[in-house]
């Protein structure tokens, strides 16, 4: 992920309170501090993928996308953009131009091409030196045999490699998949880990359960979609009353409040 620098500014720039209000209750009495931080977290989520693809607008389909990683109500995110003039539509068919991205995109692609250039003369200057300090040979070496593999240099191979094999954690579940790509996708317990973070309000493999379910019965899911998928079908079932994780539950309003607080302790505001 390509850092993001926020300036001070950003702090007080009252666009991103405005995008923020867009995403939570008006009718509960939430402080404008957490709005600022939700559309805070927003947008920089949002210039991250500009500069991992190197472009200054988005898709409409994109940042719906990022809002449902994060968690957010599902809205039309670019047109809440574009009213909080964070970002403007440029007429090419649901593109949106992201404000802030002008000079991040080409001081990144300057840094990298710097790089590359420090890492070509330095491989240069290696090979000189190496030139330099190499005896001359005195006529080529005959090569060695090549050596046959033995029955009991296979069987090690094949040992090992059943070792590494068994090391490896055993899937908590296996999804049917279609396409030409593999016909299986195995859901990991570090996949499970990572999303029980993110959707801490549901209980993530009982809702998984429940999509392997479905695809049985619905088998048109791919191996490469099949995260898509559950990602989606987890903001869903967070948004709308999934599996609630015993002890644990927290409302989406509970979430993006814990979020705001969190956001302002890290910047040295205690509320």
């Amino acid at each position: 992920m390509a850092r993001i620098s926020v300036e001070q500014k950003a702090l007080t720039d009252p666009r991103f309170s405005i995008l923020g209000s867009r995403f939570l209750n008006h009718r509960l009495k939430i402080p404008a501090a957490v709005h600022h931080a939700v559309g805070l977290g927003l947008m920089v989520r949002v210039w991250n993928e500009c500069q991992e693809r190197g472009c200054h607008t988005l898709h409409a389909e994109t940042l719906a996308n990022i809002c449902c990683v994060m968690g957010l109500p599902d809205s039309p995110v670019a047109n809440l953009l574009v009213e909080a003039e964070l970002g403007e539509w440029d007429g090419t068919g649901g593109n949106v131009r992201i404000k802030g991205t002008a000079g991040r995109i080409e001081w990144l692609e300057k840094s990298k091409e710097s790089n590359r250039e420090r890492q070509k003369r330095h491989r240069e200057r290696n090979a000189v030196t190496n030139a330099l300090v190499t005896p001359p040979s005195r006529g080529a070496l005959a090569p060695s045999p090549a050596l046959s593999p033995t029955k009991n240099s296979e069987e090690e191979t094949t040992l090992a490699s059943r070792s590494a094999d068994a090391d490896a954690p055993p899937p908590v579940l296996t999804f049917p998949t279609t396409g030409s790509g593999p016909k299986t996708w195995d859901l990991t317990p570090e996949q499970v880990g990572v999303w029980s973070g993110l959707f801490a309000g549901i209980e993530v493999e009982a809702e998984c359960r429940k999509a392997l379910a479905w695809i049985q019965a619905n088998p048109k899911k791919t191996a490469s979609g099949m995260k898509r998928f559950l990602t989606s079908w987890l903001t869903k079932a967070t948004n709308g009353g999934g599996s609630r994780s015993v002890g644990r539950g927290l409302t989406l309003q509970e979430r993006n409040e814990r979020a705001g607080d969190e956001w302002l302790r890290s910047k040295g505001v205690v509320r």
